[in-house]
């Protein structure tokens, strides 16, 4: 039983995670970062262009793997536009959302329209750390134990980095904080993996502090 003097701590709001794929050039690369988003529960996986890369489950083409292929729920956003899926309906546990686009500036059209915040992951003056991502959204005073804080997240490529186009459409940037000489950064999916996984971290404390 609490005393006068104790209060319930509040529950910080609810977080769902999209990952968008654009400008990745290796094909082991993308699989990784989709087998990564799986395994920490995001909730849609947003890819921008690859015409070629084959994710539907009956296809026989096994450059993703079929197992993968099968934990992805297709929507199609150009016939369902207003479709909300992937900001208000968490999917079935174990499987993410697909959303494909064209363009990139068609993924951003999506995002805005959902009112999605994009952060990309950068080594930049500007970035903030993960920490202070989370900070952020818990003592923000629009958040409260009711509210689901959608975020989408965005990969630099593999050689460059974010694009030009890419860091303005962004309305933050993450860096993960490098403590050696060793590499001058992490593989796009390593770096996905160590943001994802302390977003799901946050999601799972969360849950436990609502039960």
């Amino acid at each position: 039983m609490l005393s006068q003097q104790e209060t319930i701590p509040p529950v910080p709001p609810r977080l769902q995670v999209s990952l968008v794929i654009a400008n990745i050039q290796k094909r082991r690369n993308i699989q990784a970062l989709i087998s990564t988003a799986l395994a920490m529960g995001v909730t849609s996986i947003l890819i921008v262009g690859q015409p070629k890369l084959e994710l539907d489950p009956t296809s026989a083409n096994n450059t993703i793997p079929l197992y993968l292929r099968k934990c992805l729920i297709p929507l199609d956003s150009e016939q369902d536009p207003n479709n909300e899926s992937t900001s208000s309906t968490p999917p079935p546990r174990g499987k993410a959302y697909l959303q494909r686009f064209a363009k990139w500036n068609d993924c951003i059209a999506y995002l805005r329209q959902h009112a999605i915040p994009l952060a990309g992951v950068e080594i930049d003056a500007r970035a903030i750390t993960v920490q202070q991502l989370l900070d952020q959204i818990q003592t923000s005073p629009q958040q409260n134990e009711t509210t689901t804080t959608t975020l989408a997240l965005v990969m630099g490529n593999e050689g460059q980095g974010l694009s030009v186009a890419q860091l303005q459409d962004c309305d933050l940037l993450v860096r993960l904080p490098q403590y050696g000489v060793g590499t001058a950064s992490y593989n796009v999916y390593v770096a996905a993996s160590l943001v994802l996984q302390r977003l799901h971290q946050y999601q799972t404390t969360n849950a436990m502090n609502e039960e």
